[in-house]
């Protein structure tokens, strides 16, 4: 039995026109340089989000939660509020902060994942260190997403670039 193709974005963030407000300051420079949409920088209507993704050919997309510095855009309610609303778009993925004590990160994957129902944990490890050099993916304080996150069958997406 064949299926047919279908293409999925890996990784995206949705920001709301809310959401947009909440950037950190210090992540404005960074958009500026990359030359980034305004739908990044002002945010969107989601009803716009899906309209691109079917201008591009894109079935679904695995959308993110993002936090930074006190700051989620957007948080990973949000996202699995969108996930229930829209599942054959979106596939939800949630973020913790590892640097809490290791069975508050096991225990945070544990509620993204049985409570919210996201498949995936996204991590950024340049959030993690001095601004300018992140944590290493080897680094211990991911173990216990990798330990939780292999347990419940669910993926981890690790930004490197």
């Amino acid at each position: 039995m064949s299926r047919e193709p279908i293409t999925i974005d890996a990784w995206a963030t949705y920001v709301s026109p809310e959401g947009a407000k909440k950037w950190p300051p210090e992540f404005l420079h960074i958009f500026n340089k990359y030359r980034c949409p305004p739908s990044m920088t002002e945010g969107q209507p989601l009803e716009a989000m899906l309209a691109e993704m079917d201008a591009a050919g894109v079935d679904r997309i695995v959308l993110s939660a993002f936090f930074h510095g006190g700051q989620w855009v957007p948080r990973n309610e949000e996202v699995a509020a969108l996930v229930r609303d829209h599942p054959d778009r979106f596939i939800g993925a949630g973020t913790v902060n590892v640097m809490q004590k290791p069975m508050l990160v096991a225990a945070g994957v544990e509620h993204l994942v049985n409570d919210l129902g996201l498949r995936c944990i996204r991590l950024e490890p340049y959030m993690y260190g001095d601004g300018t050099v992140g944590l290493p993916p080897n680094d211990k304080h991911y173990w216990p997403v990798y330990m939780k996150c292999s347990e419940l069958g669910v993926a981890v997406a690790i930004q490197v670039g």
